[in-house]
């Protein structure tokens, strides 16, 4: 088994430029960022520590020395040891031109980490991913970053809980169109510069008799006689953008039209799930790509069968391919944006995936958007929401309306709780007045369920823990009764034992004198006033 299997054959050299082994040359690189770290006054970063030493660990043994493709950043890492970590790899990791992507996850960003990832970036032209998670980045550092994107390689782009703003939703857009004339630019030189070198050979055989052979290498191709458009695929590369719980409002929804409209025709997949935009936004998507569509799409002409195809199945040059809408409380009856969105839909000509999953449509917006699936030819998959009753999908659509109250009176009934365990073990004991301190601790709290909410477990879905909230609540508020009840039967009880007690004493004096009355009159039988055995 070990014979058929392929050995790394990957070579590294050192310092005077001789071939060393891979456990050697991944050592020698982390005593190089230690000692880099240390120049910068810094530690090392420990991600990238891991990184390293993963290459020499891994229990796969064909794996041992093969260089790492990825690196990630994660809140162990300060922004000096980013900056550091990115230095090293730049200038002392020899395989960096096999690194494919870069991840910064719940990390700080700063502007010296903008700075050092554009000039990575331009270095390592294969690096093809970017990620940014929970970093929160600013707005100006997005645009900063998102300046750079055309001069790089970059093929996907993604931030993943992070703000934003119709600034740099905006600025996304303008990237794009940058990197598409940037892109026409530089074909278009390489084939004026192509021309002239066929020009010039075609002079030299005209003089000369005999005529010269043609040298072609390998993988190259002609340019001379292509277009801008035809080549423009080569220097090109963008066609992932995913901006997931980005906290798009519908007052957004313009820009993301804008976004749409210069984006859909150069883009592949875009991933917008989780985020707040509404039937708003899905009309102004909608509108976006019929606006891009209208700029690049020919009108028909009568006889030509393949443009009247596009009527129906929509124009090719549009590249969009997978739309993810789930998730982004599209729940309103704007019946306008339903259509603007399935008129947008007929006009892509390659979509192969949409996902409207997770939105509260109901059947009648639903239906608005049934024939642009169906004359959507090129649509071969929809995850749309199950058709569900009408007064349901109503009372589902309010319940999101409420979904941030909810949150905050979870946080009320957190603290509640708290006082209703505190309240366990006192059942036997009385009230010790309104100047008691447990009627002060009683008014502190109340005045404690003002407050704001907290910060709750972010792996805790709401929904749940309302749910689990409001079944104690319930248990807690029955043994909360009981107590009461016992405690008013306590009290209705104690007069009644009190006018016994005071009963039986007033019966028992009672009887007590009666008792000396009676020994009294026996021992008193002369009427001297002395008793009978005193005077005998």
């Amino acid at each position: 088994k070990d014979k058929g299997k392929k050995k790394n054959t990957e070579k590294y050299f050192d310092d005077k430029n001789q071939i060393i082994e891979a456990e050697p040359y991944y050592k020698s690189l982390e005593k190089k960022l230690k000692t880099f770290s240390q120049m910068d006054n810094v530690a090392p970063s420990p991600d990238l520590l891991k990184t390293i030493k993963n290459v020499l660990l891994t229990e796969i043994k064909e794996d041992v020395g093969k260089p790492f493709t990825q690196v990630m950043f994660l809140r162990a890492s300060t922004p000096m040891m980013i900056v550091s970590g990115l230095k090293v790899l730049e200038k002392f990791y020899q395989r960096k031109e096999k690194m494919t992507t870069i991840s910064f996850i719940d990390t700080e960003i700063t502007i010296d980490v903008i700075k050092q990832l554009t000039q990575f970036l331009s270095a390592v032209k294969t690096l093809k991913t970017v990620n940014f998670a929970a970093t929160k980045i600013s707005d100006d550092l997005i645009n900063q970053f998102l300046v750079c994107i055309p001069q790089t390689g970059l093929q996907s782009i993604s931030f993943i809980h992070e703000t934003f703003t119709n600034n740099a939703i905006d600025q996304l857009g303008i990237t794009i169109t940058k990197a598409v004339q940037l892109a026409k630019q530089m074909a278009q030189a390489d084939i004026d510069e192509d021309k002239a070198k066929h020009e010039e050979l075609l002079e030299q055989q005209a003089k000369s008799k005999k005529k010269p052979k043609k040298k072609k290498k390998k993988g190259k191709i002609e340019l001379w006689d292509k277009t801008a458009d035809e080549i423009f695929t080569n220097y090109y590369f963008l066609s992932s953008v995913t901006l997931q719980f980005c906290k798009i409002q519908p007052l957004q929804a313009v820009s993301l039209g804008k976004f749409f409209e210069r984006a859909a025709q150069y883009l592949t997949n875009v991933n917008l799930r989780g985020n707040e935009f509404g039937a708003i936004g899905l009309g102004e998507i909608g509108a976006g790509i019929e606006r891009c569509a209208l700029k690049v799409e020919h009108l028909p002409v009568a006889g030509e069968k393949e443009i009247q195809k596009q009527i129906y199945s929509g124009t090719k040059q549009i590249k969009l391919k997978s739309l993810n809408l789930s998730l982004c409380r599209i729940s309103e009856n704007f019946s306008e944006c339903y259509k603007q969105f399935g008129n947008g839909i007929r006009k892509c000509g390659n979509l192969t995936e949409i996902i409207l999953e997770d939105n509260f449509i109901n059947n009648q917006m639903m239906m608005l958007l049934t024939p642009s699936f169906i004359l959507q030819k090129a649509l071969t998959l929809a995850n749309v929401p199950l058709q569900t009753d009408p007064n349901k999908v109503k009372e589902l659509s309010t319940q999101i309306k409420e979904h941030q109250k909810r949150i905050k009176q979870v946080g009320l009934m957190v603290k509640k709780l708290n006082k209703l365990e505190k309240k366990k073990g006192k059942k036997g004991k009385k009230d010790a007045g309104k100047d008691s301190p447990e009627r002060d601790e009683k008014d502190d709290n109340d005045k404690n369920d003002e407050m704001e909410l907290g910060e709750l477990p972010e792996d805790m879905d709401p929904d749940e823990l309302m749910r689990k909230m409001n079944a104690q609540m319930e248990a807690n508020a029955a043994k909360e009764k009981l107590l009461e009840q016992a405690e008013e039967k306590e009290e209705q009880e104690e007069p009644e034992k009190i006018e016994k007690k005071e009963g039986d004493k007033t019966e028992v004096e009672k009887d007590k004198t009666e008792v000396e009355k009676e020994g009294d009159d026996d021992g008193d039988d002369d009427g001297d006033g002395d008793d009978d055995d005193d005077d005998e």
